[in-house]
């Protein structure tokens, strides 16, 4: 439950002052049918943080090309994240692309600790499942605010 409430947008907007300082705090819902259903989601998001279980979609392409990693680049008309000038994933969209954690922009994170670094098998793999997994939250968030009216 706390995990979902952790995810609500507007739960993250109203206490954001407290997220930056304090303990987070944690309203209560007003039926235990709503307690249990932002329960199984947040244990959902739990299981797809921590990459137990992965989401099968979007499909994800990749073109081809060499796994070397450049500066990466994301066009957001074809929802496309260039890794190198011949290397792209899609989709990828908008909302994935500018997703952030912890003040860090996710995916373009991962792709900058990895600068010039030729990508092996995993983090390839690595790469599709954190687009699937941002794309799943996104879905998630949406449920829990929907659920929630904080």
């Amino acid at each position: 439950y706390i995990y979902a409430m952790l995810h609500s947008p507007t739960y993250r907007h109203r206490y954001k002052g407290y997220l930056k300082s304090d303990f987070p705090r944690i309203p209560l819902v007003k039926t235990p049918d709503i307690f249990e259903e932002l329960s199984t989601l947040g244990w959902q998001l739990v299981q797809a943080h921590l990459m137990r279980e992965i989401p099968d979609h979007p499909k994800i392409t990749l073109s081809p090309g060499d796994y070397l990693v450049e500066k990466p680049l994301y066009q957001a008309e074809k929802q496309r994240l260039h890794i190198n000038k011949t290397l792209y994933v899609e989709p990828v969209s908008p909302e994935v692309w500018n997703f952030h954690i912890g003040g860090y922009q996710v995916l373009d994170k991962y792709l900058k600790s990895r600068l010039g670094r030729t990508l092996n098998l995993d983090e390839i793999t690595n790469i599709e499942n954190i687009i699937k997994v941002l794309n799943f939250t996104l879905e998630q968030m949406q449920k829990i605010e929907a659920l929630s009216a904080i």
